[in-house]
């Protein structure tokens, strides 16, 4: 999450041309090889960030310390919401709806 941060993007974002690049000719590279493997790389960044999350919560689940799922919801809605507010929740749909099958288990297990 703090290279997405390091990078002015929060998670989900694609970045844009213009928000990375601050010298002349703005539009220039925005084509470029260069450009396509940063937009995946951010991408990649993203997933990783989403699976991090995830897994602290099955772990949690695992040691039997609902804490830690619970901390692992409120880290990942807290870097989700300015997808949420923006209306891009569709590609959150997946990761919520594993995260949401964990949460049931340690309620279930309570």
């Amino acid at each position: 999450m703090h290279q997405l941060q390091q990078q002015g993007l929060c998670l989900g974002q694609t970045p844009r041309f213009s928000q990375v690049w601050k010298g002349p000719g703005n539009s220039d590279g925005e084509g470029t090889e260069e450009w396509s493997k940063y937009v995946k790389w951010c991408s990649l960044l993203t997933g990783d960030a989403s699976n991090h999350f995830l897994r602290s919560a099955l772990l949690g689940l695992l040691m039997g310390e609902p804490h830690r799922v619970a901390n692992a919801v409120v880290y990942l809605w807290n870097y989700s919401l300015s997808l949420i507010k923006s209306g891009n929740v569709v590609a959150l749909i997946p990761t919520y709806r594993e995260l949401l099958v964990t949460v049931k288990k340690v309620s279930s297990s309570m």
